[in-house]
């Protein structure tokens, strides 16, 4: 799992501490990475995406989603 974000470095930083996260979260400079899958830039929004092992885009989530969530739609990949 990865996240990528359009907001500084800073508040990257201070979200990853406030927020004990234990995966990987990059900045995506000139949002190339957000345009291409259509999330909305600067929204405050978390996109979520889900891309399965052939590379192809399975799901993605506006707002935040639950443990429960994750696993009902990661599951059913795994099991591919």
């Amino acid at each position: 799992m990865i996240q990528v974000s359009t907001e500084s470095a800073t508040a990257i930083g201070n979200w990853i501490s406030a927020n004990s996260v234990q995966y990987a979260v990059g900045k995506d400079n000139g949002s190339n990475t957000t345009n291409a899958y259509h999330a909305i830039a600067g929204s405050g929004v978390p996109w979520h995406y889900l891309i399965d092992k052939n590379g192809n885009w399975r799901w993605h989530y506006g707002v935040g989603a639950s443990v429960d969530d994750w696993k009902g739609w990661i599951d059913p990949l795994l099991a591919e």
